[in-house]
């Protein structure tokens, strides 16, 4: 008797333990992308800078995550991702309006020739689904 009382203390053990790990592990992840969800509402309603880059060293790479907002000298850019093979972003002037964008369409070739945002020179470096890689070729003083 004692057995078989031992034996459904067992499953119900080896039933419980991995329910409670994959909700335990549900719980952590979504609380993970609570705080993701909340950033990208901020950045929709203007947030404050996530990233101000110090762009007066040429050769930086700036890395663009999809959907954050990240501040070079004037300007503010948001990597939106790729559709028909066009990378496309949304531009900001900060010293004009910080609330218009300003949406950019490039393919891959002509970034690798460089494109002007602003005062800043950028050459592609890499595009993937959810990041942009930049690199910093020239600020152009307007002192």
């Amino acid at each position: 008797m004692q057995a078989q009382e031992q034996k459904n203390y067992t499953a119900l053990v080896l039933f419980l333990l991995p329910l409670f790990i994959a909700f335990g592990a549900m719980y952590f992840n979504s609380k993970n992308n609570v705080d993701a969800s909340e950033a990208g509402r901020d950045i929709i309603l203007n947030s404050p800078v996530y990233e101000k880059v110090q762009s007066q060293n040429p050769k930086t790479h700036v890395v663009l995550p999809k959907g954050y907002k990240i501040f070079i000298e004037n300007t503010c850019l948001v990597y939106k991702g790729m559709s028909n093979g066009k990378i496309n972003m949304d531009f900001y002037l900060l010293e004009l309006d910080r609330d218009i964008s300003y949406p950019m369409n490039f393919t891959k070739e002509s970034g690798r020739d460089g494109i002007w945002l602003g005062n800043v020179l950028y050459k592609l470096v890499k595009v993937k689904k959810h990041t942009l890689r930049l690199k910093i070729i020239k600020v152009w003083d307007s002192g």
